[in-house]
């Protein structure tokens, strides 16, 4: 399947007890999309930063301090890249770069898919394979997202061998839904379900951070 990441969120996020967690949701900008359909990827692109911004939104109603490393289709390349480095695995590097320099708790990689059979749907998350604090993290997000959003197709966290999910913290991969589904692309485009969607990560980093703390 393909997608299209988004941004970084930074987020500050306090546990009932009092305590603080910081809160990384990660996104970049590299586009792995469906050859010869320019109009749906720009959609795309869209969707994807309202998405970020409506997990911002939301974390900061949680009473997070937010910051994003994008707020619109752009990499985090520079003018002087070395020749052997693409700018898909440059802009990746720096975004790890960027949480490092953060001390991010946790990553969140917030994501579009598409994929050539139209009929697939749901938002699903990923995790870093022999990363218990991300398989939690991510099943606590997936279960969050089927209780908000209530998709037709139900799906489960999954590990997944993604560059993102590499830092040594607790790291899920967002992916939202599908836009190459018709039905599903519409309600993508909808201005409530793009805030359900941030309430539900939201919802479920809460949830996840709640599971954390002693009894």
């Amino acid at each position: 399947m393909n997608f299209q990441q988004c941004d970084i969120l930074q987020a500050l996020c306090t546990a009932p007890d009092g305590r603080s967690q910081r809160d990384l949701a990660k996104a970049s900008g590299c586009s792995l999309g469906i050859v010869n359909r320019s109009l749906q990827s720009f959609r795309r692109d869209g969707l994807i930063d309202e998405s970020g911004r409506q997990t911002e939104k939301a974390l900061q109603h949680l009473g997070a301090s937010v910051v994003m490393t994008r707020r619109e289709d752009v990499d985090l390349c520079t003018p002087d890249r070395p020749a052997h480095l693409t700018k898909k695995r440059q802009d990746m590097q720096n975004r790890i770069a960027l949480a490092k320099a953060h001390q991010a708790d946790m990553v969140l990689s917030i994501h579009m898919n598409e994929y050539r059979v139209r009929s697939e749907s749901g938002p699903q998350v990923f995790y870093r394979a022999g990363c218990d604090s991300g398989r939690l993290l991510a099943g606590c997000v997936q279960e969050a997202m089927i209780r908000r959003l209530q998709p037709r197709k139900q799906r489960t966290a999954m590990a997944g061998d993604y560059f993102i999910l590499q830092l040594d913290v607790p790291s899920a991969l967002v992916e939202c839904g599908f836009v190459s589904n018709p039905a599903e692309e519409k309600l993508l485009l909808d201005e409530a379900y793009q805030a359900r969607i941030g309430e539900a990560v939201a919802e479920g980093v809460t949830e996840y951070i709640q599971l954390g703390q002693p009894q």
